[in-house]
């Protein structure tokens, strides 16, 4: 027989009967805990919280506990209501002795369907309790046409200078890998908005935008399909960012290639390519390009 499902009651009381929690604090002790140890105590997964409570905020209002107002996971927490699991995630908070409690939050979302995808961002200027309406970044630069793929901030340690790098497609999912129109052209963005004191981000303008490049000359080990990790990162000084992103602009395209992928999707009978005596001699060379970019507002 399959093992029943685990109810909210069921974790509910076995948080509440937990033997030990930090600080010898009873039951409040366990506002203090990460979601991964609130797991560990009620004996489920992690996932298995979010599924039952969407987050730790939520399960600790059902526990009549309050999470301290600076604990990271409820911070992480609240960024992943926002994000509705749409998309990967990255926040960015400054970490200078000026520091201030502003929070960059971006991912990628497909929410408004195939060929809709949108690279948003959002901010806190107050730990997280609270994040400013959903914008658009794409369209902010100019560029309503990218389709992000992977994106990630980067916050100056003064908070005064946000910097955000994304990767893009810049035309429509295709259906067929092959022939020229079937192309995936890629780019990897980087762009930059200035912070003012009292924590409201301005306009993104873009800073950088790499040649394009097939994405079809990317692959994973086993060739079956094309490959872009999630190497997208971006760091910040007060004078400058820095940011990586897959770049695909050395990676040729392999004819031999296309058409076994796509006779794996249409059960259609293609040999197996041989690589080295059937692609280009640059097939799957896919890179990790990066630059760092001076503040483009710093006096």
């Amino acid at each position: 027989m399959p093992t029943p499902a685990i109810t909210k009651q069921q974790v509910l009381a076995a948080l509440t009967a937990a033997p030990h929690t930090r600080h010898d604090q009873g039951r409040e002790g366990l506002a203090e805990l990460s979601m991964d140890e609130l797991a560990t105590t009620a004996g489920v997964s992690r996932a298995t919280l979010y599924r039952l409570f969407g987050s730790q905020q939520h399960l600790l209002q059902q526990l009549g506990l309050q999470p301290p107002p600076k604990v990271r996971g409820r911070i992480l927490d609240t960024a992943l209501e926002l994000v509705g699991r749409h998309g990967l995630a990255e926040l960015s908070a400054p970490t200078g002795a000026d520091a201030t409690d502003q929070l960059a939050l971006t991912w990628v979302d497909g929410r408004d369907g195939l060929n809709n995808e949108h690279v948003l961002f959002t901010t806190s200027a107050n730990s997280g309790q609270s994040w400013t309406a959903l914008r658009t970044v794409e369209e902010e630069i100019g560029h309503p046409a990218d389709r992000g793929y992977y994106s990630a901030p980067a916050i100056s340690p003064d908070g005064r200078d946000i910097y955000l790098v994304y990767n893009a497609f810049l035309e429509p999912y295709k259906d067929s890998t092959i022939g020229a129109a079937n192309d995936r052209p890629l780019v990897g963005v980087v762009t930059h908005a200035d912070v003012t004191a009292g924590g409201t981000v301005g306009t993104f303008s873009q800073l950088h935008r790499s040649p394009p490049g097939d994405a079809r000359g990317s692959s994973q080990n086993d060739l079956t399909a094309e490959f872009l990790g999630d190497y997208v990162y971006a760091v910040a000084t007060r004078a400058y960012g820095a940011a990586v992103w897959n770049d695909v602009r050395n990676a040729a395209d392999c004819a031999a290639i296309d058409a076994w992928r796509m006779a794996l999707r249409t059960g259609d009978s293609v040999p197996t390519p041989a690589p080295q005596q059937d692609c280009p001699a640059t097939f799957g060379n896919s890179d990790i390009f990066g630059g760092s970019y001076a503040d483009p507002t710093t006096p």
